[in-house]
C-alpha cells in the first residue's frame, strides 16, 4: 500500500502489520476503535464503515476516495477530519444499501464526495445558535435551511442532511445551547434570558440548608454558567436531589442566607457568571394579564403531547412573547403559576390529574422499555401491570398473570413498578393484595411467582418473618422457580447458614464466577473440620465431650473470619431491597457522573458510592432495622456498634505492607492500629485518607472504600464529614476525582486549539489582522498579553496563506474570543475545521510553527528538535522557571497563601510538606516514555529554605 495511504489509515502502524491483507486490516482498525465482542451494534456498523473507506482507499476503487482525501489534506485538514468527512459521506450511502435493501448508488456516493469538506459540528453548532439568536425564535426546519445557506451546502443532500440531524439533537438536548419549544420552535436560552429579573421569596427552611431552591422561581437560570459567584466573591453551584434534574438548586454557603429573614423577597440577576441578589422592597402586585401570559404559554406546549411542562419552558415562552415580561421584578414564578390554576410538581406544572397519569403512564412505558428491551416481553410485562392497576379479580385474567410472571426479569421489573420508587404509602399493601388473589387461584405447583411477590411485598413492610415464610412456601410447592429459590437463599445466608445458601444458590445453575454471593458464602460452607479426640472437651465450649455434641460437624467460623460475608450483607441488601433505595443509588451515582463525564451506570454499582449511601445515607441503621432479625447475634451486635463508628481524615503515621497500618486521627490526634492487606502495600507515610475504622474483636480494621485526599483539601472534607450529608461527600469526592490538568498562566485549560478559516477577499484580511494583531513575519500576526510589566505571554498565532486564515491558540477560551473578533469585522468567513487536543500533565504542547524552541514568549517549548544530551539542560530551563515562579503564588491547597508563606508560618508547614510530598506521587503516574515536567520537591524545599 502506498505509504501515504498507510499514514492516512495507520499512523501508529506495528511493522509486522500487512495493511494490504483485508483480515488484518480490519483487525487493525477494530483494535484502533477499541472493540471487543460485546460492542454494541452502532459500534460494529462504525467498524464496517471504517473497513469499506479502507478498502476504498487501499484498492483506489472509486478512485475519487483518495483523490478526496488528499484534496481535504492540501486544505488543511488533519487525519482525524479527513476520516471524519470520508465517513460522513459514506454513512448514509451505506445505511441505504443496508437498511432499504437497494443497490449501493456509486454517482450518488462520488457527488457527494465532490462535496467535501463538510463544515465540522462545531461550525453547524454556531452557525444555528447564531441564526436563533437574531431572531429570539425560529422554527426548526427554518433554523436548519438558514444554517445551510450560510455555511453553503444543500440540508437536503447528504451527508449534510445526517449531519445537521446530529448535530440538531444535541444541540437541543437538556444541557446544550438551544431548547425546543412547541410546536417545533427553536429559541436560545442564553440571550432570551440575558438581563432578565426573577423573584424568589425566602423560607426558614433555606437557612439550615443554605440553598436557593432553584427548579421553579429561578427556572429560566436553569442554563446558566457554573459556578456562579456572587458580587462577594461566595460560590453558587447547581446541586439537586433528584438524579433526572441537576439543577434544581442553587448551593450557597452556610449562613449566607442568614441575612435574609423568611419572607424576604429577593430579586436575582445574573450578569455574566455572577449572581446579584436584591431585597424587593416594594411587594409586586399579582397581575391578571401576566397570568393570563403564563397559562397561555402553558396551554400552547400541553396541547399536543398532554405532558406536564416544566417551569422552564413557560419562561422561555413568556420571554418568547414578550422579551420585556421579566424586566422588572415580578411576583415568584410559582405564585404566577399558582395563581394561574396549574398544580406544581418538583419543577412541572399540570392543569388536571389526567396530565400526571399521562406523564406517569409514559414514565413507566420507558422504564419498562429501557429494563426488558424485547417487545414482545414488554407488552406482556405492561399487561400485568394494567392488571394490577385496575384490580383485576377475573380467575382467567389472574391465570394469565401468572403464566407471565414466570419470567424472572419480567417478574423483577413489574414488581418493582407495582411497589414504587418512592417507598409510598399503601403500595406494598396493594400489591400483597395483588399477590394474594393470584395465591387463591393458582395451583400449588404454579404458585411461586405469587408467594414470591407477596414475600417481596412484606419486606417493603417490614415483616421479614412473613416474608421469609412465602419463600418457603414458594420453594416448596414451586421448586422450578428460580427467583424465589435465589431470594430464599439471600435469607439463609443472612442467618448465617452458609450450607443451605450455597445449596440453594447452587440450584440457579450459575457458578462462582457468576454469583458474587454464592462465591463469598461458598468458603464458609466447607470450614476446616476440627481434629479432637473422641473424649475431648468439644470446642464450641459446651462442656460436653466432642463425641456427644460436635463429632463430624465443621467447626463454625469466628465472628472475625466471617467479616467479608457480613460486609457483603448490607450491600446485598441495597441490590435487593428496592422502592426509595434505588433512587438513592442512582441519585449518588448522577453526582459522580456529572463531575467526571461518565456514564451514571459505571457509578451505580461503585463501591465508595455505596458505602456512602449506607452510612451517610443512613441505609446501613435501615439495613440493620429491617434485616436484622435474621442476622446472628454476634453480628447483630458488632453492626449496632458500628453504627456509631464516624467517617474521619487519618494520615498514615507508619506502613507495614501486607499486615496493617498506624493511623493519626486528623480530628482528634489520636493514633489507632489497624490490620489490613491491601491498602497497607500502597499507603505511604504522610498520605492522608478519608475511611472508617471500626472494632472487630480485639482489633482494628478499615471497612468501606479508603478515599486518599490530596493534601490541602482535609480541612474542607472534615466540614463536610461533621455535617454527614452524603451528597455532599460524593460531590467532594468527585471533584477530587478529576484528573490533573494543566492550564495556561490565565488559569485556562491548556488545549492545543487550531481553527482553520475559508476567505473571500484575502487582501481585506490581511487589513484586518493588521488592525487587531502585532504583525511579526510574513503572513503571520500574533496576540501578546502582559500578565505583569515585563512580563508578556503568547495568546494566539494566526497565518494567512493560500485563502484561508488558521489561527493557533492553547485554550478554547482564546480561539473563541480570536474566532469573535475575526467574525465580526470578516462576516463572510466560514470555518473549515476545527481541532481541539487537551493535554495531561507531563505532555508538553507543540509551540507555534513560527516560534523557535528557544523563543523566550512561548509558554510551554517543544522538545521535539533537541538531542538526547539536551534534553535534560532543557527540562530544567523550564522546571527552574515554573518552581521560582510557584514559590510566590498563591496555592489554594495552602488556604490561598504562597508557598512561601506557609513556610515561613509554624501552623501551615505541615501542609506545605504534605503538598510537596504529593508532587513526589504526582510524577510516578507519568508514564515513563513521555517528557516530565512535575515539579521537585527537594527542589522546592531548597527555594523555599525548608532545609534548614
Amino acid at each position: 500500500m502506498d505509504p501515504d495511504k498507510v499514514a492516512l489509515l495507520f499512523p501508529d502502524l506495528p511493522e509486522s502489520a500487512d495493511p494490504d491483507d483485508k483480515e488484518e486490516r480490519a483487525s487493525l482498525l477494530s483494535d484502533a476503535l477499541g472493540l471487543d465482542d460485546d460492542a454494541p451494534a452502532e459500534e460494529i456498523f462504525r467498524l464496517m464503515v471504517e473497513e469499506a473507506i479502507a478498502s476504498q482507499i487501499a484498492d483506489d476503487e472509486p478512485p475519487e476516495v483518495w483523490a478526496t482525501a488528499q484534496r481535504l489534506s492540501s486544505l488543511g485538514l488533519d487525519r482525524t477530519e479527513v476520516l471524519r468527512n470520508l465517513r460522513m459521506t459514506l454513512l448514509p450511502v451505506m445505511e441505504s444499501a443496508l437498511v432499504d435493501g437497494k443497490k449501493f448508488d456509486r454517482d450518488r456516493y462520488v457527488a457527494a464526495l465532490a462535496r467535501l469538506p463538510m463544515p465540522d459540528g462545531v461550525a453547524i453548532e454556531e452557525a444555528m445558535v447564531s441564526v436563533v439568536r437574531a431572531r429570539r425564535a425560529l422554527a426548526m426546519d427554518e433554523m436548519e435551511k438558514l444554517v445551510a445557506e450560510q455555511l453553503g451546502f444543500d440540508v437536503e443532500e447528504e451527508p449534510w442532511q445526517t449531519l445537521i440531524d446530529r448535530v440538531t439533537d444535541r444541540v437541543i438536548d437538556d444541557d446544550g445551547p438551544l431548547a425546543l419549544m412547541a410546536p417545533d420552535v427553536v429559541v436560545e436560552p442564553a440571550s432570551l434570558t440575558a438581563g432578565i429579573v426573577l423573584t424568589h421569596r425566602v423560607h426558614e427552611f433555606e437557612h439550615s440548608v443554605g440553598s436557593i431552591p432553584a427548579g421553579v422561581d429561578l427556572a429560566g437560570f436553569t442554563r446558566c454558567p457554573v459556578p456562579l459567584h456572587t458580587s462577594e466573591g461566595d460560590e453558587v453551584w447547581p446541586f439537586s436531589a433528584a438524579p433526572a434534574d441537576l439543577h434544581r438548586a442553587w448551593k450557597v454557603r452556610d449562613g449566607w442566607l442568614d441575612r435574609y429573614a423568611p419572607g424576604t423577597l429577593l430579586a436575582v440577576q445574573i450578569d455574566g457568571d455572577v449572581v446579584s441578589f436584591e431585597v424587593v422592597d416594594d411587594e409586586p402586585v399579582m397581575e391578571p394579564d401576566l397570568v393570563s401570559a403564563l397559562r397561555a404559554v402553558y396551554d400552547r406546549e400541553v396541547d399536543e403531547p398532554g405532558l406536564p411542562v416544566s417551569a422552564e419552558d413557560l419562561v422561555y415562552g413568556m420571554l418568547v412573547d414578550d422579551p420585556k415580561v421579566f424586566s422588572v421584578p415580578r411576583l415568584p414564578l410559582g405564585e404566577i403559576i399558582e395563581a394561574a390554576g396549574l398544580e406544581l410538581n418538583g419543577g412541572w406544572t399540570a392543569h388536571e390529574q389526567a396530565v400526571w397519569d399521562h406523564h406517569e403512564t409514559a414514565r413507566r412505558r420507558h422504564r419498562v422499555i429501557d429494563r426488558l428491551d424485547e417487545f414482545d416481553i414488554v407488552k406482556e410485562a405492561l399487561s400485568v401491570l394494567e392488571a394490577f392497576d385496575t384490580g383485576a379479580d377475573d380467575p382467567d385474567t389472574l391465570k394469565a398473570v401468572l403464566k407471565k410472571l414466570r419470567d424472572p426479569e419480567l417478574v423483577a421489573c413489574v414488581a418493582d413498578e407495582m411497589l414504587g420508587f418512592v417507598d409510598a404509602e399503601g403500595m406494598a399493601e396493594d400489591t400483597l393484595a395483588f399477590a394474594h388473589r393470584l395465591v387463591d387461584v393458582a395451583r400449588p405447583t404454579e404458585s411461586g411467582p405469587a408467594h414470591w411477590l407477596a414475600a417481596v411485598a412484606f419486606e417493603r413492610l417490614g415483616e421479614v418473618s412473613r416474608a421469609e415464610e412465602e419463600l418457603e412456601l414458594a420453594v416448596r410447592t414451586d421448586p422450578v422457580f428460580l427467583p424465589a429459590i435465589d431470594r430464599l437463599a439471600w435469607y439463609r445466608s443472612d442467618r448465617g447458614n452458609a450450607v443451605e445458601a450455597v445449596r440453594l444458590w447452587r440450584r440457579l445453575g450459575v457458578g462462582l464466577e457468576d454469583n458474587i454471593d454464592l462465591r463469598i458464602v461458598e468458603s464458609y460452607a466447607r470450614p476446616k473440620v476440627v481434629k479432637l479426640g473422641r473424649n475431648e472437651q468439644c470446642w464450641c465450649g459446651s462442656g460436653r465431650k466432642f463425641k456427644v455434641c460436635h463429632i463430624d460437624r465443621a467447626e463454625a467460623a469466628s465472628l472475625e473470619d466471617r467479616i467479608t460475608w457480613f460486609l457483603r450483607k448490607p450491600v446485598a441488601y441495597l441490590e435487593r431491597r428496592g422502592g426509595h433505595v434505588i433512587g438513592d443509588v442512582h441519585r449518588l451515582a448522577a453526582i459522580r457522573a456529572e463531575e467526571s463525564g461518565s456514564d451514571i451506570d459505571d457509578y451505580v454499582n461503585d463501591p465508595l458510592n455505596l458505602d456512602i449511601l449506607l452510612n451517610e445515607g443512613g441505609w446501613f441503621r435501615r439495613f440493620l432495622s429491617d434485616r436484622g432479625p435474621l442476622l446472628p447475634d454476634d453480628e447483630a451486635i458488632l453492626g449496632t456498634a458500628w453504627a456509631f463508628v464516624e467517617r474521619t481524615v487519618y494520615e498514615i503515621a507508619e506502613s507495614r505492607p501486607g499486615e496493617g497500618l498506624t493511623l493519626k486521627d486528623l480530628r482528634t490526634g489520636d493514633s489507632v492500629d489497624v490490620k489490613e492487606r491491601t491498602f497497607s502495600r500502597d499507603g505511604k507515610p504522610g498520605q492522608l485518607i478519608c475511611a472508617r475504622v471500626v472494632p472487630v474483636g480485639e482489633s482494628y480494621q478499615l471497612v468501606g472504600a479508603p478515599i486518599r485526599v490530596r493534601p490541602g483539601r482535609e480541612t474542607e472534607l472534615v466540614q463536610i464529614l461533621d455535617v454527614g450529608d452524603a451528597d455532599e461527600l460524593v460531590e467532594f469526592v468527585a471533584r477530587d476525582e478529576r484528573p490533573l490538568s494543566m492550564v495556561t498562566r490565565e488559569s485556562e485549560p491548556l488545549i492545543e486549539c487550531r481553527r482553520v478559516f475559508a476567505i473571500d477577499d484575502p487582501g481585506a484580511a490581511r487589513s484586518v489582522l493588521d488592525e487587531l494583531y502585532e504583525a511579526r513575519d510574513e503572513g503571520v500576526w500574533v496576540e501578546m498579553h502582559e500578565l505583569a510589566p515585563d512580563d508578556s505571554i503568547l495568546r494566539a498565532s494566526l497565518y494567512l496563506d493560500d485563502g484561508r486564515i488558521t489561527v493557533e491558540t492553547h485554550s478554547v477560551k482564546r480561539l473563541e474570543r480570536v474566532t469573535a473578533a475575526l467574525v465580526a469585522e470578516l462576516p463572510t468567513l466560514k470555518i473549515v475545521s476545527t481541532s481541539k487536543r487537551p493535554l495531561m500533565p507531563g505532555q508538553a504542547p507543540r509551540p507555534p510553527r513560527h516560534i523557535a524552541a528557544s523563543a523566550p514568549d512561548s509558554e510551554m517549548l517543544d522538545p521535539s528538535n533537541l538531542d538526547p544530551s539536551a534534553l535534560e539542560e532543557f527540562r530544567e530551563q523550564i522546571l527552574d522557571r515554573f518552581e521560582r515562579r510557584w514559590c510566590d503564588e498563591p496555592v489554594p491547597a495552602l488556604a490561598g497563601l504562597t508557598p512561601r508563606q506557609a513556610a515561613a508560618d509554624p501552623t501551615r508547614r505541615e501542609n506545605l510538606e504534605r503538598l510537596l510530598a504529593d508532587f513526589t506521587r504526582m510524577d510516578e503516574g507519568i508514564p515513563e516514555d513521555r517528557l516530565s515536567f512535575t515539579m521537585r520537591p527537594d527542589r522546592l524545599r531548597e527555594l523555599l529554605r525548608l532545609d534548614r
